[in-house]
């Protein structure tokens, strides 16, 4: 590419002689190239003039063409800046910031990069397994923590650079799209010269077709002056050019990748969804950077042939969540008062994993310790946190103090229209809501107490329109599930029609249509007997009602969990148990799920193992826990630990390696129960064979242990069978597969026949 080279110093040195054999060979066709190439303004204007006299043109024409077209140069580099520093100004109020300084302090306060595990294989290698959930199966190393502008990284120009930032909700996709935004707007992402960012609930609101241009200026920021020209230049120079596109998971339109068209024309006119496909696949302005985020539940649904860089985004970790707090909280002794209520407080710490949920719970906390209430209020659960936050933002507002249960019953009118907004949006796929879809009192209630947030939404003609939108979809979900449990419109049967909650995770031969993600999780934390009286406080109808829905919430779960259930599934099952607190229901749940939990090919987050060992310690009987090819962050296994009822336990994956055994031996102990242990497939060496067999002698119970398909040596297995000199109880050992030759056999066989005990050793 000559633009892309030209720049380099031993090019510029090169170029002229190389020209000049080029001129010869091919004078006409050559000299209308070079031509062409200058009037582009793509090279330095000396090597301009010595090319054009290799076209043989009179110098004084080669002059007065060199002044016309430093003077376009000129003149194309202003409309540029200012179309630059326009979009800069748009942003940096977008986001409610009057300078970059202001900017830099706002979000150098708020914004915690989550953790972000980068992945940029081969596509094939990517596609090769792919879990139920649609993220890949974690069989295959991600490297670690990334910072959000290695994500830029790339070797050629000339090719779209398309990455995917993936994600459980509430991890901080968008916010990372915002921070992008903004380190562009200071000059951090200098690569680029334009940056267009798009969000798919408001693409949703445009149902003609458009061209390119028109999605860039009309449906983004129209150039105060000379569109054509800046138009042109983004034309040629896709390279500069940086797309965001955010939430692919609530686009309500068709995407389809089988039968594309290799149709560059960027003039003609082609829906939304065929837009977004022609630039992800490089057909429009070939060479750009498109970055596009999405839960992890679609993934299977995005062509990855597509897909130069997968990221998945992961949300907070002990560091960030205590980063996190000393922002939110400025004041110290608030701050320290904080961190020691979340560092005693081993679930609400995990739950604050989730950025979103972070941010609601110190909300809540700040609340509490303002008011010099006791902590021992703090809510279990999420929903009992939104339900929480609800009343928080209705007592802000109000000048005199208000007994929470008549401040419900003052604003239960206008509480309740906004969750049929809410649930109403769910049902027909919409996040994005216009004036005439909210009453005038609604308008006037929701966002001054932070329960609606208000913004621009482009229309076709490059005019604004006010949009509403709940702040996350995850408390448009929380409404819209507090709609059913408090109309008087809602009846028991038709609350049992929302209860559908599919066993399979069925996305392999078709698109999930649902937006909702949390929904059934709030349904079953509002049946609590905790939420009760808020729930009186707010329905329309008689407590009897209010009580009849939640058993019957309870009743579908039960149903639930007598069917056979894939792996993410018993995980939301384990979900809607925790949420309820019922006791009683975690045991009956326990036994309808009875001995074995297979988990297979998906993410697990510590909020996840809180749930699912919820159910497990409040069973009757001992379990086996099975996780084949599950990404777990470390603190997992610290939940684990607390597992009571484990009496086999089994991991398979090729990312587990020492830190995972260290990790694992720190928390065994406390396994009271476990007599079986298999730790196969991964990548286990002397480091976490020291840690593992220091912890087993801990275990009283422990009679089978498999370390197949490691990297242990023999070293490390001699000091394993050591171990039946220490535990009397241990009788069978699988050392299969590791890195042992025959000579090592015979050591290991001399070194077995020492125990007696010892009924069963594999070490082939």
């Amino acid at each position: 590419d000559f633009t892309d080279i030209i720049q380099l110093p031993v090019v510029k040195i090169k170029v002229s002689s190389l020209l000049h054999k080029l001129a010869l060979s091919h004078s006409e066709t050559f000299k209308t190239i070079i031509q062409s190439v200058c009037m582009d303004s793509v090279l330095p204007i000396e090597l301009e003039t010595e090319l054009l006299n290799i076209t043989g043109e009179e110098p004084e024409k080669v002059a007065d063409d060199l002044c016309a077209s430093d003077e376009m140069k000129r003149q194309r580099l202003d409309y540029i800046e200012q179309y630059k520093q326009q979009i800069t100004h748009s942003l940096l109020e977008k986001y409610c910031l009057k300078s970059k300084e202001d900017s830099s302090l706002h979000f150098s306060l708020m914004f915690v990069e989550p953790l972000i595990h980068k992945e940029d294989r081969q596509v094939k290698e990517k596609c090769r397994s792919k879990s139920d959930s649609g993220m890949p199966c974690g069989t295959e190393e991600l490297t670690d923590n990334v910072k959000i502008s290695v994500l830029f990284e790339r070797n050629c120009t000339s090719k779209t650079h398309a990455i995917l930032l993936v994600g459980i909700p509430g991890t901080g996709k968008t916010m990372i799209t915002h921070r992008i935004c903004y380190e562009w707007a200071v000059g951090e992402l200098g690569d680029f010269k334009f940056i267009f960012p798009f969000e798919f609930r408001e693409l949703n609101l445009i149902h003609k077709y458009v061209t390119l241009r028109e999605l860039l200026f009309s449906l983004f920021l129209e150039p105060g002056s000379n569109p054509e020209e800046i138009y042109q230049y983004i034309i040629d120079n896709p390279q500069c050019i940086l797309i965001i596109f955010d939430g692919l998971d609530e686009f309500l339109g068709q995407i389809s990748h089988d039968a594309l068209q290799e149709n560059k024309d960027t003039e003609r006119l082609v829906p939304i969804s065929e837009l977004f496909t022609c630039l992800l696949h490089g057909i429009f302005l070939s060479g750009c950077t498109v970055v596009v985020t999405c839960r992890s539940k679609i993934l299977k649904n995005i062509p990855m042939q597509a897909i130069d860089v997968v990221a998945e985004v992961l949300g907070f970790n002990h560091e960030r969540v205590e980063k996190y707090v000393a922002s939110f909280f400025p004041e110290e002794e608030i701050r320290k008062k904080v961190l020691f209520h979340l560092k005693e407080n081993t679930k609400l710490m995990h739950m604050c994993f989730i950025p979103a949920l972070c941010h609601i719970v110190c909300i809540c906390l700040e609340h509490l310790l303002q008011a010099s209430s006791s902590t021992s209020q703090l809510p279990q659960t999420i929903t009992q946190f939104f339900v929480f936050m609800l009343t928080i933002f209705l007592k802000k507002e109000q000048k005199a103090s208000i007994p929470e249960t008549r401040l419900l019953k003052k604003f239960r009118p206008l509480i309740t229209e906004l969750c049929n907004l809410a649930l109403k949006g769910l049902d027909e796929k919409k996040t994005v809501f216009y004036l005439e879809d909210i009453s005038k009192d609604l308008k006037s209630f929701a966002p001054c107490h932070g329960l609606l947030s208000v913004f621009d939404v482009k229309k076709m003609d490059s005019s604004n329109d006010a949009g509403y939108s709940f702040v996350h979809l995850s408390s448009q979900e929380f409404f819209a599930a507090l709609y059913l449990m408090i109309s008087r419109t809602v009846t028991e049967a038709a609350l049992n029609k929302k209860l559908s909650l599919k066993s399979k995770w069925n996305l392999k031969y078709k698109p999930k249509n649902e937006i909702t993600e949390n929904f059934h999780i709030f349904l079953s934390g509002l049946s609590s007997k905790d939420c009760q009286s808020f729930l009186c406080d707010l329905a329309e109808h008689s407590e009897i009602l209010v009580q009849k829905k939640q058993k019957t919430i309870i009743e579908w779960i039960v149903k639930l969990a007598e069917t056979q259930l894939t792996g993410p599934k018993l995980i939301e099952l384990c979900h809607c148990t925790y949420e309820t607190q019922d006791l009683a229901l975690a045991q009956r749940i326990a036994e309808l799920l009875k001995l074995k939990y297979e988990l297979k090919n998906f993410r697990l987050a510590p909020v996840d193992m809180t749930a699912l060992s919820f159910i497990v310690n409040h069973g009757t009987c001992l379990v086996c826990l099975e996780f084949a090819g599950c990404p777990m962050e470390l603190d997992c296994l610290d939940v684990l630990g607390e597992c009571k009822n484990v009496y086999s336990l089994r991991f398979r994956n090729k990312k587990y390696g020492n830190s995972f055994a260290l990790a694992l031996s720190k928390n065994i102990c406390g396994m009271k129960s476990l007599k079986n242990l298999r730790l196969t497939a991964g990548r286990i060496t002397s480091v976490g064979a020291d840690a593992l067999t220091r912890s087993f002698i801990y275990c009283p119970h422990l009679e089978e242990i498999s370390l197949q398909d490691n990297h242990l040596k023999i070293e490390d297995m001699i000091m394993f069978l050591e171990l039946f000199s220490k535990m009397e109880q241990l009788k069978k050992l699988d050392l299969s597969n590791n890195e042992i030759n025959v000579n090592g056999i015979l050591d290991l066989a001399t070194e077995a026949a020492k125990w007696p005990s010892i009924t069963d050793v594999y070490i082939r």
